[in-house]
């Protein structure tokens, strides 16, 4: 079996984050399997990797997926606010 060591993807715009994961052995991927593959995001500059699981130098099998959350040019989604509780915002 081989194995493969998770780079880091944190900071990194999508496309970038791809070819990373690509050549280190893993597959990157999106929180949402439905959504768009990480090389066609467009603009390709704008979205840019916030978080990863599993963490860098976790050692994998090969062609593992690795799951990344990304922000765009504009304010990542919240919640909607709970309104049985009566909560106006939620906190972060």
């Amino acid at each position: 079996m081989e194995r493969a060591v998770v780079p880091d993807l944190v900071g990194l715009t999508a496309r970038e984050a791809h070819h990373r994961a690509y050549y280190a052995g893993v597959l990157a991927s999106g929180v949402d399997p439905d959504g768009p593959p990480l090389v066609v995001l467009s603009p390709p500059t704008a979205w840019v990797v916030t978080a990863q699981h599993p963490a860098p130098g976790t050692v994998v099998e090969r062609r593992a997926f690795v799951v990344v959350s990304f922000a765009g040019d504009r304010e990542p989604l919240r919640p909607a606010p709970d309104r049985l509780s009566g909560a106006s915002e939620v906190e972060e």
